[in-house]
C-alpha cells in the first residue's frame, strides 16, 4: 500500500521559549534530526545521523509495518539547527 509522507522542516537556529519547547515536545536534543510521527503524532522515532535517500525511505517503511498504520499519511520533521 503506497503511504504520503507530510515533509516539515523546523529550523532551531533561534533559542526562544516556543523553539525549545517544540524540541521537548519532539524529545530533541541533537542535530540534524529526522522525526517521523504516526498519523496521531503519538507514535515516534527520531534518526539522528545523515542518512542516503534509500535509507531514509527503507526507515519509513520500517516505522509504518511496525505501527501497522491505517491511515496513509504520516508526517516526517527534519530539524535543523545552524
Amino acid at each position: 500500500m503506497a503511504r504520503a509522507y507530510v515533509a516539515a522542516r523546523f529550523d532551531a537556529s533561534d533559542p526562544t521559549p516556543a523553539v525549545d519547547a517544540k524540541l521537548k515536545a519532539l524529545k530533541v536534543d541533537m542535530f540534524p534530526a529526522i522525526v517521523l510521527l504516526d498519523e496521531t503524532a503519538g507514535a515516534r522515532e527520531t534518526i539522528s545521523t545523515d542518512v542516503s535517500p534509500e535509507e531514509l525511505a527503507a526507515a519509513l517503511d520500517r516505522f509504518a509495518q511496525q505501527r501497522a498504520m491505517t491511515r496513509k499519511v504520516a508526517a516526517v520533521v527534519k530539524l535543523e539547527h545552524d
